[in-house]
C-alpha cells in the first residue's frame, strides 16, 4: 500500500510536530505553572505556649541580660554573657498573633553606645527581629506580630 503523497509534505510534518506540542504543554504548563504546595507545619502548642526559639545577638558583652514575657515570668535569663549570639528554645504565648517581650541588659561593656538584637523563631511562623540600643544598663520592650493564619 502507497501513502499518500500529502502526508509526506514538510507542511503536514510541521502540524505534526506542533499538534504534538500541544498536547505535551497542557501537563507542562501545570508542572511549571502551579502555585507551590506548603508542606504542612504541626504547630505544638503547650499549656505554657508556642514552642519557639530565642536568639539572642549582643554587639558588646554584658554582665546580665534577662528576656521576660509580659505576664512577668523569666524566659531567658543569662550572667557574664560575652558579645555575639546565643539561642534558647521556650514556650511563648500569642496574644492576637503577638507578644511583647521585655529585653534588659545590665552592665554593658561598650564604651559607647551599642545594640542588642532579638530574634523569635516561633514554630510554623516566620522569624521576626526587633533591636534596642542603649549605654550602660538599658533595655526595652519589644512587639512582635505575624499576620493572622486563615
Amino acid at each position: 500500500m502507497k501513502t499518500p503523497r500529502w502526508l509526506t509534505s514538510p507542511l503536514v510534518g510541521t502540524a505534526g510536530v506542533i499538534a504534538g506540542l500541544g498536547l505535551i504543554s497542557v501537563p507542562l504548563r501545570m508542572l511549571t505553572s502551579a502555585p507551590p504546595a506548603a508542606p504542612p507545619v504541626e504547630v505544638v502548642v503547650t499549656e505554657e505556649g508556642m514552642q519557639a526559639v530565642l536568639r539572642l545577638k549582643l554587639l558588646a558583652a554584658a554582665e546580665r541580660v534577662v528576656i521576660r514575657a509580659m505576664d512577668g515570668r523569666i524566659l531567658w535569663e543569662m550572667t557574664e554573657v560575652e558579645a555575639g549570639e546565643s539561642e534558647q528554645d521556650v514556650a511563648l504565648a500569642l496574644v492576637d498573633d503577638g507578644m511583647d517581650l521585655d529585653l534588659a541588659i545590665e552592665g554593658s561593656r561598650a564604651t559607647g553606645e551599642t545594640a542588642a538584637f532579638l530574634t523569635v523563631l516561633p514554630d510554623g511562623r516566620e522569624e521576626r527581629t526587633r533591636f534596642t540600643t542603649g549605654e550602660g544598663d538599658f533595655g526595652d520592650i519589644l512587639r512582635f506580630e505575624w499576620p493572622h493564619n486563615h
